[in-house]
């Protein structure tokens, strides 16, 4: 029997890096977490205290605490269900025992709080039940603990049974040995971590990983190139978390535009996280510096209203900067343009467009069969790079959107022999996904998801920025993923080429 008693833990705060990880899986799947923690008033941001995946790309068990507030993730990486308790608040500057619990049989996730419970929340239909990968304890597996628990850690333990109201509270005192109990970990001092349950699951400190940010002098040097297009994934966190920052993006855009021959800004949409006027106020201020100066266009995320979305950008302003709008409105446009040999049709398509929006731009697109396509709209694809459809998280038709990603590609995308280019952001994650696909008259068609408000959270507001780089000679577009607050690029996997499929190549314009 161990009890929470000993007066050292004082010295075991986990610092930025720090990770165990179990040398060898689980053969269940836990279903409560149970921790002792202190976090004290000047620690913010997000406290991984287990986590494993499916891969590296996204955690499919978490058991976190962000901003205070106890967090499940449970999903792998095609469906990720969570469960933030928004009524508690861990930051409390003492030690305190929480416990989350999965209930499959009551469909609930519980949250308790010194023994009592705090809050229940139900558990999402799509949940389901998952084979364990490998765990770590203290931080996540990906580039730099990207997840740090940055308190102090005490007893942890984890049990494959849905704990009771009354085996949480004894367990404050001491863990129940008992078949359920799948492991348990007393202290932290050391490289090494007993599993105290008997059975095997011990877990061995990692060095810190590198660093997610890459000098400059690493990155292979681009190769000549012709334009390029900056495209701002989901902007919402640095704008309303960091909005010091914000104006970086702008800066950055205005003074390296002669340099890095940027020839369109591409918004994907989500400007805001929730609907306030003096935040869209300073999203224009710096995006209109842009007029005049760079073409640009914005789609409108899912939490951008349509009524804001046309107030702050009226189509009676902006019309000039398009060549047709579906209603005279800018959630739905076009624009005709050409550089160096190529002729482009870009398209601007609001969040989870309606059948007749995509009949409308059909009809655009076979009348330009001379130029090449790209499409740029907030929902398309999934972080696994599938399309993003009615199971996944955030569908558009729980936010005011009509179809899914899967279905823009049935009814429209994959139709057209000349869409080359299709740009989407909405679900965050730390690289830019990549996907193929060929359509009916067997084009090539790629897709890039880049929506970087996670690592906004993550790393206090980075200013990310995707560069994409066009050759000509041999249709290659070499990605950059860019830091303009840090000046530096982010992540190894975001840096890489691809070549695209361009039509109507023995003609010159």
């Amino acid at each position: 029997m161990i009890s929470f008693s000993d007066k050292n833990r004082e010295n075991t705060p986990f610092s930025k890096g720090q990770v165990f990880t179990l040398e060898k899986r689980f053969d269940r799947t836990p279903c409560s977490f149970e921790a002792w923690i202190k976090l004290n008033y000047n620690h913010f941001g997000n406290y991984c205290v287990i986590s494993s995946y499916a891969n590296k790309m996204y955690p499919c068990i978490s058991f976190q605490i962000t901003k205070g507030h106890p967090l499940l993730l449970w999903g792998d990486p095609s469906y990720v269900c969570s469960y933030t308790f928004n009524k508690v608040d861990l930051i409390t500057n003492d030690w305190v025992h929480v416990a989350l619990v999965r209930d499959f049989d009551m469909q609930q996730i519980r949250c308790y709080v010194g023994g009592v419970l705090a809050e229940t929340q139900v558990m999402h239909p799509a949940s389901r039940e998952l084979d364990c990968g490998v765990f770590s304890i203290g931080g996540d597996m990906r580039e730099n603990n990207s997840h740090s628990f940055c308190g102090r850690l005490g007893l942890l333990a984890l049990y494959s049974s849905a704990r009771t109201d009354e085996q949480i509270c004894a367990d404050m005192t001491s863990p129940e040995h008992c078949p359920a109990l799948m492991a348990l970990y007393d202290t932290f001092r050391t490289e090494r971590l007993s599993d105290l349950s008997g059975n095997g699951y011990d877990a061995v400190k990692l060095p810190a990983s590198k660093s997610n940010f890459i000098p400059n002098e690493l990155i292979p040097p681009l190769e000549d190139y012709d334009y390029s297009f900056a495209v701002l994934g989901d902007i919402q966190t640095l704008l309303e978390d960091y909005p010091e920052y914000f104006h970086v993006v702008y800066d950055w855009l205005l003074e390296n535009k002669d340099k890095h021959k940027i020839k369109y800004v591409l918004g994907l949409g989500d400007t805001i996280s929730w609907p306030c006027e003096k935040t869209w106020e300073l999203a224009m201020e710096n995006v209109l510096r842009l007029n005049g100066n760079i073409p640009f266009t914005f789609a409108r995320g899912n939490h951008d209203t349509v009524e804001q979305y046309n107030k702050f950008f009226p189509y009676s302003k902006f019309k000039d900067t398009m060549d047709g709008s579906y209603d005279d409105t800018m959630l739905n446009t076009y624009k005709l343009f050409t550089l160096g040999k190529r002729k482009f049709l870009l398209f601007v398509l609001d969040f989870g467009p309606a059948m007749e929006i995509l009949n409308w731009a059909s009809e655009i697109v076979e009348a330009h069969q001379d130029c090449n396509v790209i499409i740029t709209t907030h929902s398309y694809i999934f972080r696994d790079g599938h399309f993003h459809d009615s199971t996944y998280p955030y569908p558009p038709h729980l936010f005011g959107g009509v179809l899914n990603g899967d279905e823009m590609w049935e009814h429209f995308i994959r139709k057209h022999k000349n869409i080359i280019l299709v740009l989407c952001g909405h679900i965050s994650s730390e690289t830019i996904v990549l996907r193929h696909d060929f359509g009916d008259n067997g084009n090539l068609i790629t897709t890039l998801l880049i929506d970087p408000q996670d690592i906004d959270d993550w790393f206090g507001g980075l200013g990310m920025v995707a560069m994409l780089y066009f050759r000509q000679r041999d249709n290659t577009v070499q990605v950059r993923h860019y830091s303009t607050v840090k000046e530096k690029y982010f992540s190894s996997s975001a840096q890489f080429s691809f070549k695209l499929d361009f039509v109507n190549e023995d003609n010159t314009f």
